[in-house]
């Protein structure tokens, strides 16, 4: 059969058919699907023709010639010796850099040490395919004098010989050795994306800690593609980034708010980790993060495996951390009271801490007052005390309150050390850091499931450690959360966190002593 044009199929291809086309296709896929074709074709007349062709005059069907030998049979290696002779008795007299890239390529699949010599004579060629070609045909060789080879050429002017270079190094070899390592450190900050991936890779193979800080300043970027991620894994597993999903819980505006809010933080203000979403997506229904992964365990998982004695000095770890979350500052860009305030009533410009908490408070009661004013003792008459208070105007520091700070929020490792403070924000605000002490004082053991008078100790190690002048603000905060969030989780107050809200503005202690 006579190939009359370019669409028959393969399959039903002659072997000289196949042959003419890999030679004289000016479609280069087609010619290489033809080579393909015949590399599958374990039969005596392919294997001959192929050695033919390696011995013609013109350059293109020497090509074919070692393109097809590079892969035929394989991975049956059959023929495999007279394959390599051919293969590199051709190498010693080829001139053209054509031919000279497919040895290099060919001999790099049939993977025998004796083309490691031959090879390393073309390191220099001018050639970059040629250059190519010899990273590839020392690919997974372990002699030192191969190993050598690709380090230089790891630095090569051309980007595929230094990615293919680097990859070689990074992860066909399991050689560790200091000028090794020395080149792949050298490619962490290639201007080729890849080869500084296959870098990173080949450094966390080896558990080599430099790579950690570049690794983590491009997953911070939100731009690390796979082999980042990959390297991630293999240098520590806290470093590779975490899948979260959402379905219809919030919004993509939400979530890229929330990303600007966490890149936006001072980190190093705080001895513990925080939050950062690396991207936001959405699929059909359903949004997409890509999220740092922190470190720890919930620290509201082991509370009820503690003895007495620990139980102590966790509440004091507990103190420290909210105590250290006061050192932080909101972004430059936070203009706001309340990080997500969809109705716009916490707008900094409008007015100070106390007059924001006056239009949350008059914007919640409108929800929540038929609720509370059925359940909670003297209700209407209670709320005008702490407006009273706000009334006035608010003189203290302003600090970013975290707003859900409590034993759940936060991980710890094997020691009971604080490691990561997780989920600022629905009521995530720029204000009072008394706030934040207060509800993470009640929040510690909320439902009394310790059994162990966790409140009262909690509120005694808070005053000693800033005083007893601030029990009063103390208690207002815990009132005013308590009806700020007695919706938030059942739109009609019905649920376990409404009657948590109840039981606190029924504390009569909490009214007597409001400030």
């Amino acid at each position: 059969m006579h190939i009359d044009h370019d669409n028959t199929p393969l399959d039903l291809c002659s072997v000289d058919d196949l042959f003419r086309l890999a030679v004289t296709s000016q479609d280069a896929d087609q010619a290489w699907s033809a080579i393909e074709r015949l590399q599958s074709l374990d039969t005596e007349i392919v294997f001959a023709e192929a050695v033919r062709l390696c011995h013609r005059q013109d350059a293109r069907q020497r090509q074919v010639g070692v393109d097809v030998l590079g892969q035929w049979s394989l991975p049956q290696q059959t023929s495999h010796e007279s394959i390599v002779q051919a293969l590199l008795t051709l190498l010693e007299t080829e001139d053209s850099p054509e031919v000279l890239a497919s040895l290099g390529v060919a001999l790099g699949h049939r993977g025998d040490a004796r083309a490691i010599r031959p090879l390393l004579a073309l390191q220099q060629h001018p050639d970059p395919d040629v250059r190519h070609g010899v990273v590839f045909g020392l690919l997974g060789h372990t002699e030192p004098r191969a190993i050598d080879c690709l380090i230089a050429l790891s630095a090569d002017s051309d980007v595929r010989v230094r990615d293919w270079a680097t990859f070689g190094l990074a992860v066909q070899i399991d050689t560790d050795t200091p000028e090794l390592r020395a080149a792949l450190l050298a490619r962490l900050h290639d201007s080729d994306g890849d080869t500084a991936g296959e870098a990173m890779v080949g450094l966390a193979r080896r558990k080599d800690r430099r790579v950690v800080a570049p690794l983590l300043e491009l997953l911070q970027s939100g731009h690390a593609g796979s082999l980042p991620l990959e390297a991630a894994a293999l240098a520590d597993p806290v470093l590779l980034p975490t899948l979260q999903l959402y379905v219809g819980t919030t919004s993509r505006t939400d979530l890229l708010t929330l990303q600007d809010f966490y890149n936006g933080l001072d980190r190093q203000r705080v001895p513990y980790a925080l939050p950062r979403i690396y991207s936001v997506a959405e699929e059909a229904d359903v949004l997409l993060t890509i999220e740092q992964r922190l470190a720890g365990t919930q620290l509201s998982t082991l509370l009820p495996t503690l003895p007495p004695g620990r139980l102590e000095v966790i509440m004091q770890r507990y103190l420290d951390a909210a105590l250290a979350l006061a050192r932080l500052q909101p972004p430059p860009s936070f203009d706001r009271y309340k990080l997500f305030d969809p109705n716009h009533m916490s707008l900094r410009a409008a007015g100070d801490w106390h007059q924001f908490l006056v239009r949350y408070l008059t914007h919640k009661l409108a929800q929540v007052s038929p609720y509370l004013i059925h359940d909670v003792p003297q209700f209407a008459g209670k709320i005008e005390q702490p407006r009273m208070v706000l009334d006035q105007p608010y003189r203290g520091d302003y600090r970013l309150i975290h707003g859900d700070y409590f034993p759940g929020n936060l991980l710890v490792d094997a020691d009971t050390q604080i490691t990561a403070l997780l989920d600022f924000g629905l009521l995530t605000m720029y204000g009072d850091v008394l706030f934040d002490l207060a509800t993470g004082w009640v929040f510690f053991d909320m439902y009394d499931e310790l059994k162990a008078q966790v409140r009262e100790r909690c509120l005694a190690m808070l005053l000693d450690r800033l005083g007893e002048q601030v029990r009063g603000k103390l208690f207002r905060y815990v009132l005013i959360y308590s009806i700020l969030s007695a919706n938030t989780y059942s739109p009609q107050c019905r649920d376990g966190h409404y009657h948590w809200c109840v039981d606190n503005l029924s504390n009569q202690d909490y009214w007597s002593a409001i400030d």
